[in-house]
């Protein structure tokens, strides 16, 4: 009885009556310009029915890496926006 009083005395001057995690804070990191990132498109895209400003679901295929230290890791996955199609691009293929 005497522990849920002084549980409800402390709420009740603002003082949390059990400790709770201090907040984390997030840093920001810069990723270097060409820094490779390999990502796998879980939706199907097409220029015929994809539009700009339209959102699809992509996974972080391995660890993002800054400085040798892993700070988002394999399998995080986020949302990415479909600019506009960009022109259609030959692929050369070995031997031909």
């Amino acid at each position: 009885m005497r522990a849920a009083l002084l549980g409800f005395a402390l709420a009740g001057v603002g003082v949390p009556a059990f400790a709770q995690p201090a907040p984390r804070v997030a840093t920001a990191r810069i990723l270097p310009a060409l820094s490779p990132v390999a990502i796998e498109i879980l939706a199907s895209l097409s220029s015929d029915h994809s539009h700009p400003g339209d959102m699809f679901p992509i996974r972080l295929h391995s660890p993002l890496n800054i400085d040798g230290q892993a700070v988002i890791p394999a399998g995080r996955w986020g949302l990415a926006k479909w600019s506009r199609p960009s022109a259609p691009v030959a692929v050369a293929r070995r031997g031909c």
